[in-house]
C-alpha cells in the first residue's frame, strides 16, 4: 500500500481507510480468509478446520471457494481442507496454513485440493499399431461452443506409453476435449487432431468427468498420417559454415490440418544437423533460430521459413541464417 494512491471515492480505498481507523481505535475485527481451490479453480463445499489453543473451527467454502472466520481470537493456528473424492495436492505446500494471526488483523490462507478422478485409453494410428510418447492435451470444453480454446479453464497433459496407452490424474471434473497439438502446448510430430480421431474441433467427442469416477477405455485412433520417414535439417551461416547450436521452432504454424511441428527440442549438432521423424502425409515448417553463447538480442540469427512438404522419401534441407537481428533492423 506504501507509494499507492487513489481516489478515496473508491470502495476498496473506503474500505481500507475505514479498516485503518477502526484499527487505530482498537476496534477493528480480527479475522481469517481461507481460500480453497482446485486446479487453480474455486473449489465450493470443502470442509475447512482451523485448529488452535482453544479448539477447532469449521466452516464449508462457498461459490467462489473461501470462507472467512470472523472475530478469530489471536493465536497461532493450523488450517486443513476436506471435501468428498478429493485430497490436498502433495505439490503444493498451500499459503500460509500455520497463520500467527494478530490482534486487528484479517490474514489469509490457501489450499489446493486435487480431485479423485481419472481419464484413461490407449492411442493406435490408422493401422491400429500402438502410438508411443505422443503428447496429448485434455482441455475445458468452452462454455460457448463458437469460443477458441483458451487457457483460463482447466487443461492437462499427458504422454503415452510404449503400449500408447495414456492416463490423466486428478481431472477436475467438467466437460473436456481429447488431442494433440490443439493449444500450442507441445511438439507432436502429427497435425491438430482431436479425439476420436479428428482434425477439425467440430468433430471431437467431449469426454464428461464424474467426480470420484474414471472415464476410461477410451479408444483414440489417429488419422492415416503415412508412415514415419526421416527428415534431417541443417543449419549453415552465410559462408556455408555449420552451426552448431542452432535451434528448430515452427512458431509461425496455422493449424492447416496437413501441417505439424517436426518435433521438441530439436537443436543442431557439432556438425550443425539434427535429426528427427516425421510422416509421409504431413509438412512440417520449420525456421531456424540461434544466438551465440552468452551474446543479447542483437546477436541473434534466424532463417527463412521453409515447409518440408509431405513425401515419401527421407529429406535433407539446409537452412541460412540472415544477418544478426540488429543489423536486419537497420536495413
Amino acid at each position: 500500500m506504501c507509494g499507492a494512491s487513489a481516489e478515496v471515492s473508491e470502495k476498496y480505498v473506503a474500505d481500507v481507510l475505514d479498516f485503518l481507523r477502526e484499527r487505530a481505535k482498537g476496534k477493528a475485527k480480527t479475522s481469517l480468509t481461507v481460500s480453497v481451490r482446485d486446479d487453480s479453480q474455486p473449489l465450493p463445499g470443502a470442509e475447512v478446520t482451523v485448529s488452535g489453543p482453544e479448539g477447532k473451527l469449521t466452516g464449508l467454502t462457498g461459490a467462489s471457494g473461501l470462507v472467512m472466520f470472523e472475530d478469530i481470537k489471536p493465536a497461532t493456528y493450523h488450517v486443513t481442507a476436506a471435501r468428498t473424492h478429493y485430497h490436498v495436492d502433495a505439490d503444493s505446500n498451500g499459503f500460509n496454513v500455520d497463520p500467527n494471526i494478530v490482534s486487528g488483523s484479517c490474514p489469509s490462507s490457501s489450499i489446493s485440493m486435487e480431485a479423485e478422478t481419472a481419464v484413461s485409453g490407449f492411442v493406435r494410428d490408422a493401422k491400429g499399431a500402438p502410438v508411443a510418447s505422443l503428447d496429448l492435451e485434455l482441455i475445458a470444453v468452452p462454455d460457448n461452443p463458437a469460443d477458441e480454446i483458451a487457457l483460463d479453464k482447466p487443461f492437462f497433459l499427458a504422454k503415452t506409453g510404449e503400449d500408447g496407452g495414456f492416463r490423466f490424474e486428478s481431472v477436475s471434473p467438467g466437460h473436456y476435449l481429447l488431442g494433440s497439438n490443439v493449444i500450442d502446448l507441445n511438439d507432436s510430430s502429427i497435425p491438430r487432431t482431436f479425439y476420436p480421431g479428428r482434425p477439425e474441433r467440430n468433430g471431437a467427442v467431449p469426454i464428461d468427468v464424474e467426480l470420484g469416477e474414471e472415464a476410461q477405455g477410451l479408444a483414440f485412433v489417429l488419422p492415416d498420417f503415412g508412415s514415419q520417414r526421416n527428415i534431417q535439417v541443417c543449419v549453415v551461416d552465410e559462408n556455408g559454415q555449420p552451426i552448431s547450436g542452432a535451434t528448430l521452432g515452427t512458431n509461425f504454424l496455422e493449424h492447416e490440418s496437413s501441417e505439424a511441428r517436426l518435433g521438441e527440442k530439436l537443436v543442431t549438432d557439432e556438425w550443425g544437423c539434427v535429426k528427427a521423424r516425421g510422416y509421409t502425409r504431413v509438412a512440417y515448417p520449420v525456421q531456424a533460430f540461434h544466438r551465440p553463447s552468452g551474446a543479447d538480442w542483437r546477436q541473434s540469427r534466424r532463417s527463412e521459413s521453409i515447409v518440408v512438404p509431405p513425401g515419401e522419401e527421407d529429406v535433407l534441407k539446409v537452412l541460412t541464417l540472415g544477418p544478426p537481428a540488429l543489423a536486419a533492423k537497420l536495413k
